[in-house]
């Protein structure tokens, strides 16, 4: 059975409580917490990207496979990349930063204030800030067009991409 093949690893439910795994070990400790903020993707590449949709868990399906032609275009798939929807979890860099330990960070939709960066910076332009670079695009329904303003800004993006990818 599919238990067997797993035995002995180390399976963390969410909503598991602290008490219940006061016996493991303190790097565990850390996991769980990770565990309680839901991301999609491995983080593999400590890319994060954060959206902004409220009626979703993540991300409706059509961005979900707009993101993920992006991250083929940049030679990644989404194991290299954390999504977090910032609509459902409202979560700042001082929360993320030690989880993720990201080297970088794209903003759909979020303005640096929101996710709680002290400095401001327009959108599609690099900011380096404390170890990580941030860029700041518009939401990805405003991207996800097919509408002339879609493409001026897909190529808005992908300029963007391919300097910080070095592609």
């Amino acid at each position: 059975t599919m238990a067997d093949l797993y035995k002995g690893q180390l399976v963390i439910l969410e909503g598991v409580e602290k008490k219940e795994v006061s016996a493991l070990s303190k790097p565990i400790d850390r996991i769980e917490e990770a565990a309680s903020i839901r991301f999609l993707g491995n983080n593999k590449q400590k890319v994060g990207i954060l959206v902004n949709f409220p009626e979703d868990v993540f991300l409706p399906d059509k961005h979900l496979q707009f993101l993920t032609k992006i991250l083929e275009a940049c030679k990644m798939n989404l194991g290299d990349v954390a999504i977090l929807n910032h609509a459902t979890q409202k979560v700042g860099i001082t929360e993320l930063r030690p989880l993720w330990q990201p080297s970088a960070l794209l903003l759909f939709g979020i303005t640096p204030e929101e996710f709680g960066l002290p400095i401001n910076f327009p959108e599609f332009k690099s900011q380096a800030y404390d170890g990580v670079i941030y860029f700041t695009f518009p939401p990805l329904e405003v991207l996800n067009q097919d509408s002339e303003n879609g493409k001026i800004l897909k190529s808005k993006l992908w300029v963007c991409l391919k300097k910080l990818f070095n592609i």
